[in-house]
């Protein structure tokens, strides 16, 4: 029987509910670059590389690439910045975990601005033993890599963790790596995120306790 050991959290929409403010933000950068918003919101899926070949229709340098999605995560951190906080209940989970030494792991595509951006302003700079962002890994979410990348790095097997997500990509990343799954409900269905793998959906933190992730762990 697993022990629990590690609690693992994706950044946007999980630790923060903040997904509107980056759908913000790149309807500010479409019409600032002249582009038809008309349908903007179906083309804004993947890594900021692949929405950025997608949007402009042509290939564009790596370092054309960088310069357009520093652009984008410069609007969406302005925009941000005077509504940022956690999702309800999330620094008391935090304690009850730290109380209890479990290990807090973060993996997240968001990159290194916009991962010290949100900790810094949230009050999270040290609560994470292990943090694995998008300039880490090779493989976005569906793949599982930037979540083994943290268990790996927390020294921990995947059945000792409970993983915390909001999107398709992430629980489906999430449960392929063996771990089980909470899914939040900031973007998605109760019915859509249990669909995807989920093994538990909550509104919020207050809603899970480390005996529920024991739990969950336990029925591996």
């Amino acid at each position: 029987m697993a022990t629990l050991k590690g609690l693992i959290f994706d950044l946007d929409g999980t630790l923060i509910d903040n997904m509107d403010f980056h759908l913000k933000a790149w309807h500010r950068f479409f019409t600032h670059h002249q582009l038809d918003t008309t349908h903007y919101r179906e083309q804004i899926h993947g890594t900021n590389g692949e929405i950025l070949q997608r949007i402009f229709n042509k290939p564009l340098t790596d370092a054309e690439i960088q310069e357009l999605a520093r652009e984008k995560e410069s609007l969406y951190r302005d925009l941000y910045q005077p509504h940022i906080q956690p999702i309800h209940g999330l620094e008391d989970f935090f304690g009850e975990a730290r109380s209890a030494s479990i290990s807090l792991g973060l993996s997240t595509m968001s990159g290194q601005e916009n991962i010290k951006f949100s900790l810094q302003h949230l009050g999270f700079q040290d609560h994470f033993s292990a943090i694995t962002g998008a300039h880490e890994v090779r493989n976005g979410k569906p793949d599982p890599e930037v979540f083994n990348k943290t268990i790996e790095d927390l020294r921990l097997a995947a059945s000792e963790c409970v993983i915390f997500e909001d999107s398709h990509t992430g629980i489906v990343g999430a449960k392929a790596t063996g771990a089980k799954v909470v899914g939040i409900t900031s973007g998605h269905t109760v019915d859509e995120l249990v669909r995807w793998g989920a093994d538990l959906v909550i509104q919020d933190y207050e809603e899970i306790s480390l005996d529920k992730c024991k739990e969950l762990v336990n029925h591996h």
